[in-house]
This record gives structure tokens, sequence and C-alpha cells, in this order.
């Protein structure tokens, strides 16, 4: 996350209790269709930072390589999410 960015832990945290609550959404088929849209948008949300972070891959301990292939495997994801949210 840029440095610019204020309260950067609390958001990094913030958004691992979001993703853990979407997830168990998806879990249960009368809340499933909305909470996919909910992921996609979370997905699409989260992708800026995605892009910094392959751009600037020295600030992380992951392979720069990794942090580039994040990136279109983000829209696979959204498309999947999508799939998903009607068929399971």
């Amino acid at each position: 996350m840029p440095d610019w960015v204020p309260f950067r832990p609390a958001i990094v945290y913030i958004s691992g209790v979001i993703e853990i609550l979407l997830a168990i959404g998806l879990l249960y088929k009368p809340t499933r269709r909305k909470v996919g849209i909910l992921i996609a948008i979370f997905l699409v949300l989260i992708f800026p930072v995605n892009i910094y972070m392959a751009v600037e891959p020295e600030q992380y301990s992951i392979p720069a390589f990794a942090l580039w292939l994040r990136l279109p495997l983000q829209f696979v994801l959204i498309w999947w999410v999508l799939k998903v949210r009607k068929f399971i």
C-alpha cells in the first residue's frame, strides 16, 4: 500500500475481515448471489493496490514476477466468483 495512504495497518486488517465475511457469505445459498457481486466489487477496488505492489516490488518480500502475475489473475478471480455465485 502506498506510503501516502493514512491508517495503512488498520485498512489491511479491515480488508482482511471483509474478505473473511464475504467468503462466509458465499457459502450460504440465500446470500450467494449478492455476496458474489460484492466480492467482484471488492476485487476491483483492491486492484490499484496490486498494481502499486507490482510497480514497487522492492518494498515486499514477494518475487516481482508473482506480483505481476497476480494482476491478470485478478480478472480470472472476478470472472470465477461471478460464475460461482450463479451455480453452486
